[in-house]
């Protein structure tokens, strides 16, 4: 089963220039009002964001949603936790 991937809309990644130094990986652009619009739609207090490149070379952003799973309650020994002494 394929998750449908996430985008923030009015968040945008570009490769860098040519000329840009080896330690630019890649570029950011914000549209303030519609990036503000998708964050309040948000619910969740953190919003993981990731850069990314594409298998044909393009930059660019996809929200990152993954969650640990919860454990299970362990029942052994809880029987003996219950003892009364």
């Amino acid at each position: 089963m394929t998750k449908e991937k996430k985008f923030p809309k009015g968040l945008f990644a570009k490769k860098p220039h040519d000329k840009a130094p080896d330690f630019i990986i890649t570029n950011l652009s914000l549209k303030r009002q519609d990036l503000i619009e998708w964050l309040n739609s948000q619910t969740d207090e953190w919003i993981n964001i990731d850069a990314k490149i594409s298998k044909d070379g393009k930059h660019y952003v996809e929200v990152n949603d993954w969650k640990p799973e919860k454990k299970a309650e362990q029942t052994e020994g809880k029987e003996e936790d219950d003892l009364p002494f």
